[in-house]
């Protein structure tokens, strides 16, 4: 029977982040992962890096999210080598558009929030708007700007985070659909089929599929959110210098080789991640207030990644009513941003037993609903 410190099941940018810190530390880990190439929901994430362009209170996430931001360029320049241009990551910043009076109330009252919180964002008239983005629909009437807010290609970024865990000393096995936690009165590892890891701690981060885990004291309610996206082939007069974006969830990022990324739909459509014609309809016309004729751009590839959204928001961090049982699944919107950040929170408090104050609001509730 193989024996490691910790086994971690699922290896998107949670799974892998847990487990390349846990491997700094150390530990012998193994991953165990149901798809081929791993991250299936990570790899599907359009890659904005926001902490706070939709904050207006102060909620845990908020304040884990910033921690996250903070921490990223260093993370970035472990796994690329400091060759940041290898996930495509730019620093292009953020504008949201109020296309009517109504869109403008709501970004004025939730600027005014941020500027309170001394956060770098600035609040732009129609015409400055039009300056710095000359390509907006002409039924702008105003802008907020947040300078700061990076993208990068979430698909590039798993694939390094992928190699950077195997080159911290991280086992992973792919292709594995049947992983089972093996328990007694406490965790003893991990089953796969007919085969048995052994671990004293096991790490679920198996985001859609995190589901009904029984017996860890926790029910664990957690669905997947369907989010299609596109890529369009735009020209030099419709190609943006920045992202896009509005209150209605549509956002347009400049994309290599003169393309745009263009989305999203927010569905819930059980563990169906297929592009379809109605969600491809309702992101062109979501997109057309901001770029108007896109909906005549030619369509150069498609897909559909799936959300895990628990049932009350937040994400599901922490141990559970099982010794030697964790989660780390639920990220939602937030996982690129957040998943590397909690991984070295999260596995500095595996191996010490002393968790970062950050995490607790987001522990799995003993006995109830999460």
């Amino acid at each position: 029977m193989k024996s490691y410190d910790a086994i971690i099941v699922g290896a998107g940018i949670a799974g892998l982040s847990v487990a390349r810190e846990l491997a700094k530390l150390k530990q012998r880990v193994l991953v165990l992962e149901r798809e081929k190439a791993g991250g299936e929901t990570s790899r599907a994430a359009a890659g904005i890096l926001d902490p706070y362009t939709e904050a207006e209170e102060e909620a845990p996430l908020y304040h884990l999210g910033k921690e996250a931001f903070n921490f990223y360029p260093s993370f970035l320049e472990e796994i690329t080598g400091s060759h940041k241009e290898l996930v495509e990551y730019q620093k292009l910043g953020v504008l949201y558009l109020a296309l009517n009076a109504k869109d403008e109330a709501f970004l004025k009252n939730r600027f005014e929030w941020q500027k309170k919180q001394k956060l770098p964002v600035e609040f732009l008239s129609r015409d400055q708007t039009k300056k710095l983005e000359p390509l907006v629909s002409e039924r702008t009437q105003s802008g907020v700007f947040y300078p700061e807010i990076p993208k990068l290609n979430a698909e590039k970024l798993t694939r390094a985070l992928f190699k950077a865990a195997e080159q911290a000393g991280v086992k992973i096995e792919t292709g594995i659909k049947d992983a089972s936690l093996w328990k007694e009165e406490k965790v003893r590892g991990v089953r796969v089929s007919s085969e048995s890891f052994e671990a004293p701690v096991v790490v679920m981060s198996r985001g859609c599929w995190s589901g009904m885990e029984e017996g860890l004291g926790v029910q664990l309610k957690v669905k997947p959110m369907r989010g299609q996206i596109l890529i369009l082939r735009a020209t030099p007069e419709t190609y943006p210098r920045h992202i896009l974006h509005t209150i209605r969830y549509a956002y347009i990022i400049p994309w290599p080789e003169g393309r745009i990324l263009v989305g999203s739909t927010i569905e819930p459509a059980g563990f169906d991640n297929s592009v379809t014609p109605e969600g491809k309809e309702d992101i062109l016309n979501r997109a057309g207030e901001i770029l108007e004729g896109i909906d005549a751009m030619p369509v150069e590839k498609s897909w559909a990644g799936l959300r895990p959204f628990s049932e009350n928001g937040r994400p599901v961090i922490g141990p559970t009513g099982l010794g030697g049982a964790f989660f780390a699944t639920g990220y939602y919107r937030s996982g690129i941003l957040i998943g590397p950040y909690v991984g070295k929170l999260l596995a500095e408090g595996i191996v010490t037993g002393r968790f970062s104050p950050l995490l607790k609001p987001f522990y799995p509730e003993i006995g109830g609903s999460s």
